[in-house]
């Protein structure tokens, strides 16, 4: 019997061995394949959160549906003149054997533009949606809404061709953060970035005409200095 016990417990040692290592490769390579298509937009990439996301985004409802959130595998740069961000997030929802990972992939665009709060979540999202957004104001072409009626039908016009990702959006002052849920390992932000400047297109459309740009030259050194650094 302590033979066979023995055995087992070198079984699962191993698998757990294995399982570790599949997983370090796995993100690896992923790691490798976010790190090429951020030098073939002129970006920067960074395996580790250099920017501390939870802490920085922590006033996002997107960011906070759960506990110990951590982010990695960071693209970020400018595009359009603007800075952008682009991270994979995770966070955890229950406890012991009911505990589940969420995984998406955000993209954050800091922006000089005034922008009215709106949360749209993505109702092919829905079982997974912050609390914030199942209190809505309303619907919109497939996303329940709290904030402007105006700006989200501007944001649901200008991002429809890509809600069947399950797009979800917020703004909140200087910024707009987009998160796409990852569904299959090999899902990423990546095919999304080829999208960012039509998404600042539709910053630009969501922002009040005469509030789309804050004059003056401290709000273009505010935007510099949250760009292409850490």
């Amino acid at each position: 019997m302590q033979l066979v016990f023995t055995i087992l417990l070198i079984g699962v040692l191993g698998a757990a061995v294995v399982s570790i290592a599949v997983l370090g490769i796995r993100q690896h390579l992923r790691a490798s394949a976010l790190a090429r298509r951020a030098h073939e937009l002129s970006l920067h990439f960074a395996p580790e959160d250099s920017f501390d996301v939870p802490r920085r985004y922590a006033g996002y409802a997107m960011l906070g549906g759960g506990h110990s959130p951590r982010a990695d595998n960071a693209t970020y740069g400018r595009m359009r003149g603007l800075p952008v961000r682009a991270f994979d997030f995770r966070y955890e929802v229950g406890h012991g054997t009911r505990r589940l990972t969420r995984s998406y992939s955000v993209i954050v665009v800091e922006t000089e533009a005034v922008l009215s709060p709106l949360l749209m979540w993505n109702d092919r999202d829905a079982d997974n949606a912050p609390i914030g957004s199942r209190l809505g104001d309303g619907q919109c072409l497939g996303w329940t809404y709290r904030g402007s009626a105006e700006a989200a039908e501007k944001v649901a016009e200008c991002c429809g061709h890509i809600a069947g990702s399950g797009l979800s959006v917020q703004f909140r002052a200087g910024a707009m953060m987009f998160c796409f849920p990852i569904r299959r390992r090999r899902d990423s932000y990546v095919p999304w970035l080829a999208e960012v400047p039509g998404l600042i297109d539709c910053l630009e459309l969501a922002a009040p005409p005469h509030e789309s740009r804050r004059g003056g030259q401290n709000g273009h050194a505010q935007a510099v200095e949250m760009g292409s650094s850490p």
